[in-house]
């Protein structure tokens, strides 16, 4: 009896001679799924954050152009301000108090309400562009709160992609080890070396973007689970 059961467990040691290796296959089938899942569900969170960032970028230019525009407005304002002072000392210098110049005095009198018309328009202007400028003030407000918000939201997206690349990088260190062991090279003989495996398909993994290296490598090794 003690050599029948001898003579089994001899028979039983090839079958199970290689599950440290099924083991480490199946491991990395079952991680780098998990990285990919983590990567595509990452993907459009970061697309979002990259587009929300190219509209903030859009509505600041948009800011900058408007503060220009505002600020060449109250300079031509403040200047025209500066003529209507300067007009109105001059209709003080050459028009007196009293006269009995009838000519001097019309002229006198339409120069002055031309000058108080101007003035009002330009009281008008005043009141516009400070409306203007308080508008612009309250946006520029809102739009410094989103970018911070935006700002916030950037850095937690891109840890959590360094996160889940480092992840990657380091799956693709442990591919690269397995694709050079012997229990590799035996399933990929036992599965008549499917081309998915081939060499142009895993040698160039780090060349590769993450994300691709990572489908590619899971191809493989999916493929070899399969056919053994």
């Amino acid at each position: 009896m003690c050599g029948v059961v001898l003579a089994v467990i001899g028979a039983a040691t090839p079958a199970f001679a290689d599950a440290p290796g099924k083991l480490r296959l199946d491991a990395l089938i079952q991680e780098g799924d998990l990285i990919l899942e983590e990567a595509v569900r990452l993907d459009p969170e970061t697309d979002q954050v990259l587009d929300e960032g190219e509209r903030l970028d859009a509505v600041e230019k948009s800011f900058r152009t408007n503060s220009a525009a505002l600020d060449d407005a109250i300079k031509k304002h403040n200047a025209a301000m500066t003529a209507l002072d300067q007009e109105a000392k001059e209709i003080r210098t050459r028009c007196p108090y009293e006269s009995e110049d009838v000519t001097l005095v019309d002229a006198c009198n339409t120069s002055a309400r031309s000058l108080a018309l101007a003035a009002e328009l330009q009281a008008k202007e005043g009141d516009r562009l400070e409306e203007w400028q308080q508008s612009l003030n309250q946006q520029i407000t809102r739009q410094n709160a989103a970018r911070t918000q935006w700002t916030t939201r950037k850095q937690e997206s891109d840890a959590r992609v360094a996160l889940n690349r480092g992840d990657l990088k380091e799956w693709l260190t442990r591919v690269d080890a397995f694709v050079a062991s012997d229990a590799f090279k035996g399933f990929a003989k036992q599965a008549k070396n499917p081309t998915e495996c081939g060499t142009e398909r895993i040698s160039d993994l780090t060349t590769l973007p993450p994300v691709t290296a990572l489908r590619r490598a899971q191809t493989c090794l999916k493929t070899l689970k399969a056919r053994n």
